[in-house]
């Protein structure tokens, strides 16, 4: 049996090389769960992290050689701490499943309205009025008072159809970006700031006449992400990375690069201070703030780029469903949600473009 004890006595479990890859792994399983909206499971994976923890503390106050009052303080400080964070970690879980159920009741509730709203071409007119014929008097048949308000009510509900159809996030933190970086050109100089998040937008105005749209923002889990100031758009590439005459790291100089639905989004991983910023390359794009400057026409779509940054240091708040919200200029806001699953990516026609114009030193730009 010596090779059991060797490799599994809890003694071996609880060294901090081996523990802190049991905690670490455990942790990563629980943030997946998360964002596949797994509740149940990510407290199961909270809760074994939890057991391991308290197994370790238990464990150094029983082998350590000092007093017994300091053992028990010890002991009891950090079961209180860790039990504490524990049990508001998962209350916080059950908070948050409960605001995403209500989310997609509204959600579905919104979804009935768009449903009515285009159900509302086919309602059959009015049948024609008959002449009475006992006392010549014009007879109506009895009409739904319901339905016009209810039309009516969709359309001022439900007046957008949006989604997402690309999405990319850095998932490094504060130290990784996506590659995309907003470059500020200045009689000073310039300035560069790494972008966190990427995503391709669809806009729809399902009304019968123009609306014009006055502000718009995105959250994801409930987060508020930090639009980009737009500047210009560049392209960085990682060190190393091979570049030629007329193309960068892929990006041919002055054509179209199309990008791909995918299965729903991509996450990257490139360390900002591995960029070389003497190859940088300013990037052509349709700009969705920019579409949304001029009263959209009804029933075409307009679709462009948008570009984000996390409000804080959780890397994994980028990454997720979420909702979009625009505002008209009647001061009514509009949430629409979106989740980043694309059950059928080979069926996907679209074109996502992008356009690499010229190469840019920037290597004596300031970076924020």
């Amino acid at each position: 049996m010596g090779i059991w004890r060797e490799h599994f006595h809890p003694s071996v479990w609880l060294r901090w090389e081996v523990l802190g890859w049991i905690l670490g792994t455990a942790i990563a399983i629980a943030g997946l769960l998360l964002f596949f909206d797994q509740y149940t499971g990510a407290n199961v994976c909270f809760g074994i992290t939890a057991f391991f923890v308290f197994a370790k503390i238990a464990h150094v106050a029983v082998t350590t050689d000092e007093a017994l009052l300091h053992r028990f303080l010890f002991a009891f400080l950090l079961f209180g701490l860790v039990g504490v964070g524990i049990v508001e970690t998962m209350r916080g879980v059950n908070r948050w499943a409960e605001k995403k159920e209500k989310q997609q009741a509204g959600t579905s509730a919104s979804r009935q309205a768009h449903e009515a709203t285009e159900k509302g071409a086919d309602v059959p007119k009015e049948p024609p009025v008959e002449k009475g014929k006992v006392h010549g008097t014009t007879q109506k048949p009895e009409a739904n008072p319901k339905g016009p308000e209810t039309l009516d009510k969709a359309r001022v509900e439900s007046p957008f159809a949006v989604s997402v159809e690309w999405a990319m996030f850095s998932i490094g933190g504060k130290g990784y970006g996506t590659g995309f970086w907003a470059y500020y050109p200045s009689q000073n100089g310039c300035v560069i700031s790494p972008i966190q998040a990427v995503f391709f937008i669809r806009v729809k105005n399902l009304r019968s006449t123009p609306v014009t749209v006055i502000g718009y923002s995105l959250d994801v889990f409930g987060v508020p992400l930090t639009r980009t100031n737009m500047g210009s758009i560049v392209r960085i590439p990682q060190k190393g990375s091979a570049v030629g005459p007329k193309k960068m790291s892929g990006y041919p100089i002055n054509k179209e690069i199309h990008f791909g639905q995918g299965p729903g989004f991509s996450m990257v991983q490139f360390l900002l201070n591995e960029n070389d910023f003497t190859q940088g390359f300013l990037l052509q794009m349709d700009l969705i703030e920019n579409l949304l400057k001029t009263p959209l026409p009804p029933n075409i779509p307009i679709r462009g780029w948008a570009f984000y940054q996390s409000p804080n240091e959780n890397a994994f708040s980028l990454a997720g469903p979420g909702h979009i919200t625009l505002e008209t200029d009647d001061s009514r806001t509009f949430p629409y949600d979106f989740d980043l699953r694309n059950p059928h990516p080979e069926l996907d026609i679209l074109d996502r473009v992008i356009t690499a114009k010229s190469f840019i030193d920037l290597s004596g730009c300031k970076q924020l």
